[in-house]
């Protein structure tokens, strides 16, 4: 019946409206696309400008895709929520190419592979190949929204193990069976964790820009955005830390303004406030024209009290920006960087830094280039429980990485046999070990107001267990 009140209503736009009108109305599948990225869950009709925000005309659908009526030019929508053409342009042309890519896959692949490759993701931790990543990263746009609740549930289940892990720690010389069924799932899910932050940022920049749209409306702030996307950035294990500079960098604006406020919330907390700068500094190196915004924004002239850690942090991400002023030379830095980290892998004596530099040109030196960026962004740690000179050297790399595909965050398919293949419970400890030198546990729920305990009656017995009345005893 809406459908034919639909229909007759035609007659009130133009013949070019009418065209566009019956695109959409042939394609269920773009309006429930669009639909699904309109934060008005209250609403139960949307109005879809056809040409101008204000004026119309307007396509009126409910928020299951059925058809209702059209609005003529000049014909007011009241408190529907508008789509406007420009952002209705914008979204056609997004599902577009998902169309194009699911097309791609589903004539590359099968179920049994997609499946394979999911199981992958969830499943193979610390070995998952780039090569698997990269297929998974064009997988990513047409499984979203459930990489995006797997990867906050699986964040609250890593918060939830943190805050009662210390146990772990104290018996780790004597863990039982179920002890390390634990702790390798632990384990798991903190990689799980990483891939999934690379996975929901490597959508190209409209998709992006679309999500943090829905992600700011539900949290009220740009802070907001950065909490619900990179809310892992505080738990101290280094590959997690990386992928989520490298995903700070691809929100660009968006992340630096979440940073500011998170910075300034957490400024004498570490690793969170260092990891905040560091998560800005990388969106300098991403997006060149914020380096002085950010530069101002990281500079602070004297410590407060107890701020002594994070003013080095925030001082020293600074100057990093400041100096970063030419991305051919830092990545000339980075990859001798590389190279001499893949000597340190292979067990071979360290060359020297000027020899380093040229080494990229030959064949053999890319292949050492590559095994070090792989092995620089896969240690088994904390960014701050490296030595100085690691840390520095991390940090030196940290423009090349934010600039990179999130694949090339990985083993190849090749060097992914010179990982540790076994899971060892020392691991999964060491990551709780970070998480208590830095503040105590991270993640451990916040002390609880204590309950005051009801007074008992004057004359009723003391609750010592004395025998006497309260008013002689305790209440005396």
């Amino acid at each position: 019946m809406e459908d034919l009140h639909f229909m007759e209503r035609l007659g009130r736009v133009s013949l070019r409206h009418t065209e566009l009108a019956l695109e959409l109305y042939r394609d269920p599948e773009l309006v429930r696309f669009v639909l699904g990225r309109v934060d008005a869950p209250e609403a139960p009709r949307i109005a879809l400008s056809l040409d101008h925000p204000q004026e119309g005309p307007f396509v009126i659908v409910t928020r299951d895709g059925r058809f209702v009526t059209c609005l003529g030019q000049g014909m007011l929508v009241g408190d529907i929520p508008v789509v406007t053409r420009a952002r209705l342009d914008r979204l056609g042309e997004q599902h577009l190419e998902l169309r194009t890519q699911r097309a791609f896959i589903e004539s590359a692949l099968d179920d049994g592979a997609v499946k394979k490759l999911i199981g992958a993701l969830y499943g193979r931790a610390h070995r998952l190949p780039s090569e698997t990543m990269a297929t998974l990263t064009m997988l990513a746009p047409l499984m979203i929204d459930t990489l995006e609740r797997r990867l906050f549930s699986t964040t609250e289940l890593v918060r939830g193990f943190l805050a009662t892990s210390e146990r772990y720690i104290k018996r780790a010389t004597r863990l039982s069976a179920r002890d390390c069924e634990l702790l390798e799932a632990f384990w798991i899910d903190l990689w799980t964790i990483s891939h999934l932050v690379v996975l929901v940022h490597s959508l190209d920049s409209p998709m992006l820009e679309s999500r943090c749209d829905v992600h700011e409306r539900a949290a009220g702030t740009a802070g907001g955005v950065f909490a619900a996307l990179l809310g892992p950035l505080g738990v101290p294990f280094w590959p997690l830390q990386l992928r989520c500079f490298w995903a700070a960098g691809r929100m660009g604006k968006r992340a630096l303004k979440g940073c500011k406020e998170a910075i300034a919330m957490c400024a004498t907390l570490e690793p969170e406030g260092a990891g905040f700068a560091l998560a800005m500094a990388s969106i300098a190196f991403k997006h060149p024209k914020l380096r002085a915004e950010i530069s101002k924004a990281l500079r602070v002239a004297t410590p407060a009290p107890g701020e002594a850690q994070a003013f080095v942090w925030r001082n020293l991400c600074a100057t990093l920006v400041d100096q970063y002023d030419d991305p051919d030379k830092s990545d000339r830095l980075a990859r001798a960087t590389c190279y001499m980290a893949a000597a340190e892998l292979q067990r071979l004596p360290p060359p020297e830094f000027e020899e380093a530099l040229g080494q990229y040109d030959s064949p053999q030196g890319r292949e050492r280039v590559f095994l070090g960026r792989s092995y620089c962004a896969n240690v088994f740690t904390d960014v701050f429980s490296l030595g100085k000179e690691r840390l520095l050297r991390t940090v030196r790399m940290l423009p090349f990485y934010v600039r990179s595909p999130g694949e090339d965050l990985y083993w190849s398919e090749h060097t992914v046999t010179k990982v540790e293949a076994t899971w060892k419970p020392d691991m999964s400890l060491s990551v709780i070990e970070a998480c208590q030198r830095t503040n105590g546990l991270i993640y451990a729920e916040r002390p609880r107001a204590a309950r005051a305990e009801a007074t008992p009656e004057r004359n009723s017995p003391c609750t010592c267990g004395s025998g006497k009345k309260y008013k002689r005893c305790c209440g005396a």
